[in-house]
């Protein structure tokens, strides 16, 4: 059994805080792109009260599953891969190639074996 939680809330109040930080820095790429004018900050809805009758129990969530907390302010850029579209043309050519092959393949055994009972 897990152990209690001394606030059953923080979790929640953690994630609302990122989510918050992800709106400001939104807000920020928004103002710095070219011709676009000033987003008006949106003003965060606080939360519904919660029933303190019945606490929550703590979600189940692997170790690893939940991210470091990120610095007030500062969002990590997503880094993408680049991706060339020559080597994806050569993987879909090799993909095709593998796909003849086999077909072929199993086209000649089929025929084989209709040979071979059909010869008897």
């Amino acid at each position: 059994m897990l152990p209690l939680m001394e606030d059953p809330n923080g979790e929640l109040r953690r994630q609302r805080e990122l989510v918050a930080a992800h709106l400001r820095w939104l807000d920020e790429q928004i103002a710095r792109s070219p011709g676009q004018s000033s987003p008006a900050a949106i003003p965060l809805v606080p939360p519904p009260p919660v029933s303190t009758s019945k606490p929550m129990p703590p979600p189940h969530v692997p170790v690893g599953a939940i991210p470091a907390p990120v610095a007030s302010g500062s969002i990590p850029e997503l880094v993408l891969p680049e991706i060339d579209p020559g080597s994806i043309r050569n993987e879909v050519r090799r993909g095709c190639f593998i796909y003849v092959i086999i077909v072929t393949l199993l086209l000649a055994a089929s025929i084989a074996v209709a040979v071979w009972i059909g010869g008897e």
